[in-house]
């Protein structure tokens, strides 16, 4: 089947303080946009509209082009953009997994070890994926190499195995700042529950404080889970339901960052690219939307709500998994993902778009 470059677009919604996208061709905004991906230069946004995959300039103003018309109906199925011009997507069910190329084209199937690739965490170069996998129980983990303009390569078969009295469930949480280790969280069976690390390189996985990464010594053996800084220099762990911050020359205790604004869930941590500014995600667990998205700095000072006062509701959960607002390369802008209006009570399902805004709160834009 080919997939050619249709023009699609959206009427654009009125939001005070937000620019207004004005795209041309049939209306799409009776689907509802998921998994935004910014290209590697910046330049270019990718999202799923629907069963649709589509994507657009990150400016407003663009076409909005359709790279896989799909056949599922769930729009909540994990999407990705990977280096060299392939979009890495799981379609129909989440029990395969295909790349396709830029301008669309007849889509690779990636054979997995497993049947049910779910979440997935992306390397700073964008060369590996770590996939989450879930064949009922345990959860296991694979990764994929991205090589640039082809497929990508399954280079290894889940971390776990499954032990006959108790099985073992590995999550993946964050690469190491140079893409060389996976750090993730294993929980069950005879061994220690705890967060480890496995180089790419292959080996057995060591518990996270023998791994060698700057600063894996100074994370709590009871964190659920740690993220670093590109640049290495820092690394926020979660623990007793805080975020704290410590720098990896061990130079001064771990910073306790300022509590959610109002929800009590936190969720989605990532660090600029600059290093400068972490983001996160604060959520009411008794709700089903009504997310806060909050910016502040490694110290723990300048806390900004971005959405706070504006008639827009950030949504930060897809089916499997939170689905955060992602950074864009050079640092200067969030997308992510929002509707219109307050959280309503018996409201199960709102049209969600893509939007734009600085980490500073300002020149919020619809994009999709």
């Amino acid at each position: 089947m080919r997939v050619g470059a249709v023009v699609i677009g959206v009427v654009a919604l009125m939001i005070p303080g937000a620019a207004a996208a004005s795209h041309t061709g049939a209306a799409v905004t009776s689907r509802s946009a998921s998994f935004p991906s910014w290209s590697p230069d910046g330049k270019q946004i990718l999202f799923r509209s629907g069963e649709r995959i589509v994507r657009t300039s990150s400016r407003p103003g663009g076409a909005i082009r359709i790279v896989r018309a799909g056949q599922n109906r769930d729009d909540r199925e994990p999407l990705l953009w990977a280096r060299g011009g392939r979009i890495v997507f799981s379609d129909v069910g989440p029990d395969a997994w295909y790349s396709v190329g830029l301008h669309g084209g007849t889509p690779m199937r990636i054979s997995f070890p497993s049947n049910y690739p779910q979440r997935f965490i992306v390397s700073p170069n964008r060369e590996y994926v770590a996939v989450s996998i879930s064949d009922r129980f345990p959860d296991s983990i694979a990764l994929l190499k991205l090589e640039p303009g082809r497929n990508p390569v399954v280079i290894s078969t889940p971390l776990t195995t499954e032990e006959q009295s108790s099985p073992i469930s590995d999550d993946p949480g964050a690469f190491s700042p140079h893409g060389r280790q996976l750090v993730f969280w294993r929980e069950g069976g005879s061994g220690a529950t705890g967060l480890l690390a496995y180089r790419l390189g292959g080996g057995a996985p060591v518990p996270l404080a023998q791994s060698g990464i700057p600063g894996a010594s100074l994370v709590p053996s009871d964190a659920r889970y740690a993220v670093w800084s590109p640049d290495g220099r820092w690394v926020a762990f979660g623990k007793d339901q805080t975020v704290q911050v410590v720098s990896t020359t061990g130079t001064g205790g771990p910073r306790v960052l300022p509590p959610c604004p109002a929800p009590d869930f936190l969720a989605g941590l990532s660090w600029s690219p600059t290093s400068s500014l972490i983001a996160y995600d604060c959520t009411d667990n008794l709700k089903l939307d009504g997310a806060e998205l909050v910016t502040v700095r490694p110290d723990g000072t300048h806390l900004i709500n971005l959405l706070n006062g504006r008639p827009l509701t950030y949504v930060n959960t897809a089916a499997f998994g939170p689905e955060p607002a992602r950074w864009s390369p050079d640092g200067s802008r969030l997308v992510f993902l929002a509707h219109a209006g307050a959280p309503a009570a018996g409201v199960s399902h709102r049209i969600v778009h893509v939007w734009t805004i600085r980490p500073n709160g300002r020149d919020l834009t619809r994009i999709g």
